[in-house]
């Protein structure tokens, strides 16, 4: 129950209350299917999905863009934003925190235990481009520039 002044805020449509989820999204972001999940991604920021197939050191293009805002434009795909690139630098590949998997049988002496870390790739989103060439729409993701020849200075 809220009392006072925050009763007052969440009642006031008018009010600078925010979702929490709104209130760290810069005006240019975009919103992208990869490694099986969809990320709202900014430039400068990185992010952990599950592995992806390019080598630490290199930079790809995300290809299933769908949405992109950009001075107070949203464009939303159907279902994919053909020209609209997203382009990120592959910072390393990590392992996820470990989690314990337990099973056993009751009344039949059986338990076993085991661990499991997932394995992630981190990436730095680096440019968001709103007038790119269309990429295929089956690719999730197209290597642009392998390890060292990187024209992007990784951090």
């Amino acid at each position: 129950m809220l009392i006072g002044a925050d009763a007052a805020s969440h009642r006031d449509p008018d009010s600078q209350w925010q979702p929490t989820y709104a209130r760290h999204v810069s005006p240019k972001y975009a919103i992208v299917a990869i490694a099986g999940h969809q990320l709202i991604v900014e430039e400068g920021r990185w992010y952990e999905v599950n592995r992806l197939k390019a080598p630490p050191g290199s930079t790809i293009r995300l290809g299933r863009v769908l949405a992109h805002k950009h001075d107070g434009d949203i464009e939303f795909g159907r279902p994919y934003l053909p020209d609209v690139a997203v382009h990120a630098y592959i910072m390393e590949e990590t392992l996820g925190k470990k989690i314990r998997v337990f099973k056993f049988k009751p009344k039949k002496h059986y338990k076993r235990a085991r661990g499991h870390r997932q394995r992630l790739t981190r990436f730095l989103v680096t440019s968001i481009a709103g007038d790119a060439e269309p990429l295929a729409a089956e690719a999730e993701t197209a290597l642009v520039c392998e390890g060292g020849d990187s024209d992007l200075s990784g951090p």
